[in-house]
């Protein structure tokens, strides 16, 4: 990228410099490292990018995409608002989301107006997520504790009643229960008179949750087999939908370096692509339709050299192993999340200076979205007022400074290029570890990538417990006397409505019509189980005809539960 001259002056002038600081024998300046142990050294210069060209730094919006998809900043495009916002009963949810909203919350930041869009990041609570009924035994002390519970048509009627869902994105946090989810939305709108080709949705598909999450799954072998069911699904009926969750923030927290993270997400989004090439789908017409959910951690620049080296990858993948022509197939649009496990109980206002740190590493890499969480999310879950400062982070700096006025502001710096392409290397080595692994689906059921997740947590770990990794005030400046912060919980009286509901519901619908309907979609089931790939597609309709027939998330999934086995762990 630089001139042999200019390469020959650097080098001069940084020998003068480290002769200068060699005889001061500063040992923090000799140890130093990100986050994830990559060492480092306190000055960088061009001498560093000697084996860069700029044609892979190029400019914003031009491939291989470095410096990000944008010709324009954020103050002419802001970037979308991703907070979630879920809690007891979807009544509860509801009020929590309007009162952000009266705060300026909606899909875009800097919009207003009769174009404003809106959101809907529904988190579900637990048993929802697994696909329980509130009066199951599994649901027991769970329901509305830590997120929306979600059962019935009567939550979504009281959750959606009077919005304009088409001018609101949606989006529900639930990974192997998305299908049931989504029917039921889907069936919601249709007796809405909402045309399904007009809806935005973000559809989570994280059926290979388990090799990074301590949650129960459905068996990899057929797990898989519900990506390119919702692919399919989604591309023809649901023309604005976003179809595939390619995230990195939940292997991140597990433990994931930035190398392993943006590796093993880029091996899951290899996966996907091919699974749904093999059911008949062309790249290039679902390619586009992928989003990121990456991990945001406190370093800084290592999170801005992670998506620089991950969006360069990504365009190189599709563009040389999948032949991708959509210019769209290119782009990773990436909606990261600040990272939870750097979040601590002890002295837990300090997490809102953590989660700004974050937010600003999302902004300056160029996330097309933000997800900043509350401050109190380490003690429960948000009150009303840690999500209004987890709100007022990101307009703060959108409205306050001129960060969002500038593209790629670290585009060009010697020690972020050079930690970019550090990255990028290191992933591209275990892409290849993976290959002679057997690939992905036998890395999964071998448990290599939750022995390699869990080595990482574990060295962590360790080293914040010796006291190498400093968080202060839990290791480092601990007050003696801390008074304990207040912590806000749903009651019990959640609990008991929701049983009470379900249990109505059930009994004024026609039982009959509900379990020919659960009949039907258990033959889908076993058909999708037993003759794959020449089955997809013919799940989600059956699914859609339950929630036609009133049935519930509990009964849908586990007929699902039921035929395809569930309780698997990634553990090998």
């Amino acid at each position: 990228m630089f001139n042999k001259e200019t390469i020959k002056k650097a080098k001069a002038m940084e020998e003068k410099w480290c002769k200068r600081v060699s005889e001061s024998e500063d040992k923090k300046m000799k140890k130093a490292a990100t986050a994830s142990g990559i060492p480092l050294k306190p000055l960088y210069t061009p001498t560093d990018l000697e084996e860069i060209s700029f044609e892979d730094i190029s400019i914003p919006g031009e491939y291989p995409y470095t410096r990000g998809f944008r010709h324009v900043p954020y103050t002419v495009d802001g970037w979308m608002m991703r907070q979630p916002v879920a809690l007891g009963l979807s009544k509860d949810t509801r009020a929590r989301m309007e009162y952000l909203e009266r705060l300026g919350w909606g899909l875009y930041i800097g919009q207003e107006g009769e174009n404003k869009l809106f959101v809907q990041n529904v988190a579900l609570d637990i048993p929802s997520q697994q696909g329980f009924d509130p009066d199951a035994l599994e649901a027991r002390g769970r329901v509305g504790r830590d997120g929306m519970s979600l059962s019935t048509m009567w939550d979504l009627e009281d959750l959606y009643k009077g919005r304009d869902l088409e001018r609101t994105e949606v989006f529900y946090a639930a990974p192997d229960n998305q299908m049931p989810c989504l029917a039921m939305y889907l069936v919601y709108t249709e007796k809405h008179g909402i045309p399904w080709e007009k809806l935005r949705l973000k559809v989570s598909n994280l059926w290979y949750h388990s090799w990074y999450w301590d949650t129960a799954g459905f068996p990899p072998r057929h797990a898989f087999k519900l990506g390119p069911e919702l692919v399919s699904f989604f591309l023809k009926n649901v023309p604005m939908a976003q179809i595939a969750s390619i995230t990195g923030y939940n292997p991140g927290e597990a433990g994931a370096t930035p190398a392993q993270e943006s590796a093993f997400t880029l091996a899951t989004a290899m996966f996907i692509t091919e699974e749904c090439i093999k059911v008949g789908l062309n790249p290039d017409d679902f390619v586009p339709k992928y989003y990121g959910h990456d991990h945001t951690s406190l370093d800084l620049f290592e999170t801005v050299a992670k998506f620089r080296a991950k969006r360069r990858m990504w365009a190189k993948i599709f563009k040389e192993k999948f032949g991708c022509k959509n210019p769209e197939s290119l782009r990773l649009r990436n909606f990261p999340q600040t990272g939870g496990s750097m979040l601590h109980s002890k002295e837990p206002e300090n997490n809102i200076i953590r989660i700004t740190i974050m937010v600003l590493a999302q902004i300056l890499a160029g996330a097309d979205g933000v997800w900043a969480a509350s401050y109190d999310e380490c003690l429960n879950i948000p009150s009303q007022k840690a999500a209004q400062i987890a709100l007022r982070t990101g307009q703060i700096i959108y409205h306050e400074t001129n960060i969002a006025s500038l593209i790629d502001p670290l585009g060009g710096s010697y020690y972020v290029e050079w930690l970019t392409k550090k990255m990028e290397d290191e992933a591209w080595r275990l892409l290849k570890e993976i290959d002679k692994r057997g690939g992905y689906l036998n890395c999964w059921e071998s448990g290599w990538f939750r022995s390699e997740l869990a080595r990482e947590a574990r060295k962590y770990q360790e080293s914040v417990e010796k006291g190498e990794r400093a968080i202060v005030g839990v290791n480092q400046f601990v007050v003696d006397e801390e008074k304990h912060s207040p912590t806000f919980r749903v009651g019990p009286e959640v609990e008991e409505e929701a049983i009470r509901r379900v249990k109505a519901f059930r009994s004024q619908r026609d039982n009959e019509k509900a379990a020919s309907a659960l009949e039907a979609l258990r033959k889908a089931a076993e058909g999708m189980k037993s003759e794959w790939p020449k089955s997809c597609g013919t799940v989600m309709p059956s699914m859609i005809d339950a929630f036609r027939a009133d049935c519930t998330i509990g009964e849908a999934q586990g007929v699902m539960k039921e035929v395809l086995g569930y309780g698997y762990y990634g553990h090998g």
